[in-house]
C-alpha cells in the first residue's frame, strides 16, 4: 500500500494529522510503520491460506478418478504451482 492509501483510510477512520518536525501536517510516522505491518501480515496469512487450499485440492484431485493430465493442468492453474505431481 502506499502511504496515501493508508493516509486515505486512517484519516477516514478518525486518525487525525498532526504537526511533524519539519512544518509539514502528517500521521504519525508510527501509522504508517503499524499500516504496513498489518499490511504485510495479511498479505502472508492470505498466501498461507492459498497454499493450504491449493495443498487440499491437490489431494481431492489425486483422490478422484480424473485423469492424469487434467489433474495436472487444473492443479498448476488453480495455484500456479507444481506442488504435487501426478505419475501415470
Amino acid at each position: 500500500m502506499t502511504r496515501d492509501q493508508i493516509k486515505a483510510i486512517a484519516l477516514a477512520r478518525g486518525f487525525t494529522e498532526r504537526q511533524q518536525a519539519d512544518g509539514s501536517k502528517d500521521l504519525n510516522g508510527y501509522v504508517y510503520a503499524f499500516a504496513d505491518a498489518m499490511y504485510a501480515e495479511g498479505q502472508r496469512a492470505m498466501q498461507e491460506r492459498a497454499a493450504e487450499l491449493c495443498e487440499q485440492f491437490s489431494l481431492a484431485v489425486l483422490e478422484s478418478e480424473w485423469a492424469n493430465g487434467y489433474a495436472v493442468a487444473l492443479k498448476d492453474a488453480a495455484c500456479g504451482i507444481r506442488a504435487l505431481e501426478v505419475k501415470p
